[in-house]
């Protein structure tokens, strides 16, 4: 008489190293991709923020000091003291942009005469420079990245130039 034996054959549970590996590098793909829209995005945001802030901020100076004649006397503390700062950038009698660096706030000669123009100084993202430029130059009679003046109306500028804004963002 013959008999056999037969052993049945064991399937595999689970996953192998090899699947669980891709799947940890699609995984990973993914998150980075998330992490990299999120970081647009909020750059973005930040931008758009602080251009609508300096907007507020430049036409609620101008209102104020109108009667004076001059800005002299402008610092980030008579702004903040006078309510014309936007409550989130204040910090003390500082004013903080939204990539919480100091905004400086000066007189300047713009026609001539001492203090007849408000200098705002920004210190901001070279990612987001061109960006907050083209928002901020309908609001700005002068623009001026590190040494290259990019805006001048009172030169006869009138027009942000875009090569050398290009040039002086990087």
């Amino acid at each position: 008489m013959k008999r056999s034996i037969s052993i049945p054959t064991r399937r595999q549970k689970g996953f192998t190293l090899v699947e669980i590996s891709i799947a940890v590098v699609v995984a990973a793909a993914l998150l980075f991709g998330v992490f990299w829209l999120v970081g647009v995005i909020g750059e973005r945001s930040a931008v758009k923020d602080e251009i609508q802030n300096f907007t507020m901020l430049a036409n609620d100076t101008r209102t104020k000091f109108r009667n004076q004649g001059s800005y002299t006397g402008i610092t980030p503390a008579v702004l903040v003291q006078l309510g014309v700062v936007p409550p989130e950038m204040v910090r003390g009698n500082n004013i903080v942009t939204a990539w919480e660096t100091n905004l400086a706030v000066a007189p300047t000669t713009l026609n001539g005469t001492a203090g007849d123009g408000v200098r705002f100084t920004y210190t901001l993202p070279r990612k987001s420079c061109s960006d907050f430029i083209d928002g901020v130059a309908r609001n700005a009679a002068r623009i001026t990245v590190g040494a290259t003046v990019v805006k001048d109306v009172p030169n006869g500028v009138n027009a942000v130039n875009q090569a050398n804004v290009a040039t002086a963002c990087n």
